[in-house]
């Protein structure tokens, strides 16, 4: 097992989404307003301040089981729909308000989804960083938990579509199996970060396209690669 995923199946989940949600008010708090209606090149329905603002909404929805329509667009728009004419500072404190009773006992208030919770999190944050230029936040606990989610739906999306197995490795050590059977196929990527946000939906095509593939046509994969439309210009973190 890779060390990003061992860590992944230990750690305090609830612990991981507190400082998960603490970095980014912290981020956000520090903005300029003007900062805070940018739109997000890797989220592009939404400005810096919606993505907060679904961020809430989506812990209330998971608060109260509402959960009809799970991840369609309707239903993450109705999240930033009923923070919008909230200020930042109250989207802010509700956000804490939800989420510190789920976080000491993310288990039981939270349940089956907790650790997509966190990696919808740790998404969103660098959807906000790479909005107004701010990188950080990468070597967190959080990614850890990103990954192993992101690699278990990538798994699920090939054997869906009947698509063999790969192996994916990074340039900075990382190697990771995904889908059915033995790895049909090889995809190098220039480091765990790139795949991650990958995988996410974060990179366009044709950044897919250009990494490294071995045995396998990238060209037959690229559908379900992403499980949204990817960017259409090519992304720079």
């Amino acid at each position: 097992m890779d060390s990003l995923e061992q860590q992944a199946t230990v750690v305090d989940l609830g612990a991981v989404y507190a400082e998960q949600r603490r970095r980014i008010a912290e981020l956000v708090r520090a903005l300029p307003a003007a900062d805070l209606l940018v739109r997000c090149p890797t989220c592009p329905d939404w400005t810096v301040r919606d993505v907060v603002g679904h961020l809430t909404g989506l812990m209330s929805d998971v608060r109260t089981r509402n959960l009809a329509g799970l991840g369609t667009t309707e239903w993450t728009q109705a999240q930033v729909d009923a923070f919008a004419a909230y200020s930042l500072e109250a989207v802010l404190e509700a956000w804490t308000a939800l989420a510190e009773p789920a976080e000491r006992d993310f288990a039981g208030v939270v349940g089956a989804p907790g650790m997509r919770l966190i990696s919808d999190a740790f998404t969103h944050e660098h959807d906000i960083r790479g909005a107004v230029r701010r990188p950080g936040g990468r070597e967190s606990a959080a990614m850890a938990v990103a990954l192993r989610v992101q690699l278990d739906a990538l798994a699920t999306r090939l054997g869906d579509a009947a698509l063999p197995g790969l192996e994916l490795r990074c340039a900075d050590g990382g190697s990771f199996l995904v889908g059915p059977g033995e790895p049909a196929g090889v995809v190098e990527f220039p480091t765990t970060w790139d795949m991650l946000r990958t995988m996410c939906a974060r990179r366009s095509q044709a950044q897919l396209r250009a990494c490294s593939w071995q045995g396998v046509a990238a060209e037959d994969y690229l559908d379900a690669f992403f499980r949204f439309a990817p960017p259409v210009a090519d992304v720079a973190e």
